[in-house]
């Protein structure tokens, strides 16, 4: 059932007006400025989640996290506090379909959406970030800005920290957070987020823009793991034809098994970036 309590809400300068989403960890409402109206999202945590340490941890690392980073399609985070006892905060409300639903339509400029998601993950990975849950759900086309916005940052993991790492290995149980379909070979076997695994999402990614359909299509969640884990993924190619061979070629690299055989994220960047010059 649904939240109510929220309902006109005042969280800082904004109230909030409806339930909009959220997943298992918390739950998001749109928000309006109470003077000039503006749309903002506000996170809110799960009540249940307030007892879990990993889970108020990793709640208190995305606005760390989002309060540092500044590129044009990561959300500028807005306010921060707690709702009736609980954590929360403000972010930029992303007016538009996600990449997944867009795609299905044809005025979609895949190609374009493309090189600014590459071009986001890349800044994130710039400043020693990974976002660990890439997929097209996850990314939004902004009809107010005609680009593509990255959200939802609640897996995400900064690169050399130790303490951080020691702690998730160590304390808390094995976690695989990504969706069957876009979730790189090592994490099913264990291993911990990296660049790479970030890679391979985004090689799926792009796989489902430019061809409408994901490498793996098995219908049972179980059967796309397996497939991720051990099967050789179909060439981007043999879905279009008359795909460039360079840039096929750095996609498909960026679904090889191994997380070393992966181009670095600068690769596929300039890879693609030729589509345009076609």
């Amino acid at each position: 059932m649904a939240s109510t309590q929220f309902i006109n809400q005042a969280f800082g300068p904004y109230v909030l007006r409806e339930l909009i989403g959220g997943g298992g960890t918390a739950e998001v409402w749109r928000a309006e400025h109470h003077v000039d109206h503006r749309a903002m999202a506000v996170k809110i945590l799960r009540a249940e989640r307030m007892r879990e340490r990993f889970h108020m941890r990793a709640f208190a690392k995305e606005q760390e996290v989002l309060g540092e980073l500044s590129h044009p399609g990561i959300p500028r985070l807005r306010h921060q506090g707690d709702i009736l006892g609980r954590p929360a905060f403000a972010l930029d409300f992303i007016p538009g379909p996600t990449l997944a639903e867009a795609s299905k339509h044809k005025e979609l400029l895949r190609e374009r959406a493309l090189l600014e998601l590459c071009d986001i993950v890349g800044f994130m990975h710039e400043n020693e970030i990974i976002h660990n849950d890439l997929k097209l759900d996850n990314a939004f086309w902004n009809t107010t800005t005609k680009g593509v916005t990255l959200i939802d940052f609640g897996n995400i993991r900064r690169l050399g920290a130790v303490r951080e790492i020691t702690a998730m290995i160590f304390r808390e149980p094995p976690r695989v957070f990504n969706t069957a379909t876009y979730v790189a070979p090592e994490l099913l076997a264990g291993g911990k987020p990296t660049k790479p695994s970030d890679i391979y999402a985004l090689g799926v990614c792009a796989f489902i823009l430019l061809t409408g359909q994901p490498p793996f299509h098995d219908k049972s969640q179980s059967a796309k793991l397996r497939a991720h884990a051990s099967s050789k993924p179909p060439s981007i190619s043999e879905r279009l034809p008359s795909f460039p061979p360079l840039q096929a070629r750095v996609i498909d690299a960026c679904l090889a098994k191994q997380a070393e055989e992966r181009p670095a994220i600068a690769d596929p960047i300039a890879a693609v970036r030729a589509l345009g010059k076609r």
